[in-house]
């Protein structure tokens, strides 16, 4: 399935109506079945379901590794994961209960997860590179820049970009991300998430619960989340534009 469609549609200017083309994200909707019972709906971008399931039940505590996952097959709009049995034990002892990641948010900030203690001696990043690897990643953007109807998120090493992926919404992109990461079995703990969109809450946790070293984002970032990375260790830049950014959090993981 394409991620985009033409349609066709009526535009006003200065009072005058013309009919045109327009080009517009395609939305799917799944549901995702874990061992053969509902686990959760999504809507999202037709690209990278694989790795968006990798990533969801990462960020959800269901598996901690991407060979946990036995199979992933799919029959029209239902998705059928399979977990090896450890996963499929653990899954048990759960009741089949989901968490849910949005109030699970407000407990969880308060929590320093194991994968990401400050260090001082952590590798240090050049501003000038992380700006310079900003502008290559919102320059691939083409189905943004088609449509306006997406997210876009990404991964890098501060040196290169190493992943890009864009998705109607913004955790579904994150999600990707991290499944991708997981995928390729990456040492998480010198990684930086970008993302195009804003930096709240839920987006930092799931960012150091993948154990990445921090965020670059093009856009604001929430009061919780500069508070949840500071206490974390965790790099949070924002507003990352052309020359210039917003440091949040992490000044001793950059440098001039």
């Amino acid at each position: 399935m394409a991620i985009t469609k033409t349609i066709q549609i009526d535009r006003i200017t200065d009072g005058v109506l013309e009919t045109l083309e327009d080009v517009v994200v395609v939305e799917r909707a799944i549901d995702v079945f874990i061992e053969n019972r509902k686990a959760f709906s999504a809507t999202l971008s037709d690209s990278s379901i694989d790795l968006l399931l990798i990533g969801r039940l990462f960020s959800e505590g269901i598996i901690q590794k991407a060979t946990d996952i036995l199979q992933i097959s799919s029959v029209g709009d239902r998705y059928d994961v399979f977990l090896r049995g450890e996963g499929a034990q653990a899954l048990g002892k759960r009741g089949g209960s989901e968490r849910d990641p949005e109030r699970a948010c407000e407990n969880e900030h308060k929590q320093v997860p194991p994968n990401t203690e400050k260090k001082e001696d952590a590798e240090k990043y050049k501003i000038e590179r992380l700006l310079s690897l900003m502008k290559e990643f919102l320059g691939g953007a083409a189905v943004f820049q088609e449509t306006g109807g997406v997210h876009r998120c990404g991964l890098s090493d501060g040196h290169t970009l190493l992943f890009a992926v864009d998705d109607i919404g913004r955790h579904n992109a994150v999600d990707k991300t991290i499944g991708f990461s997981l995928r390729q079995e990456f040492d998480p703990t010198d990684k930086l998430l970008y993302t195009s969109g804003r930096t709240s809450l839920d987006i930092v946790v799931k960012a150091w619960t993948a154990g990445f070293a921090g965020i670059v984002s093009k856009s604001a970032a929430t009061d919780l989340a500069v508070e949840t990375a500071r206490r974390h260790g965790l790099l949070l830049i924002g507003f990352a534009r052309g020359n210039r950014c917003n440091l949040y959090a992490g000044e001793n993981r950059v440098e001039n």
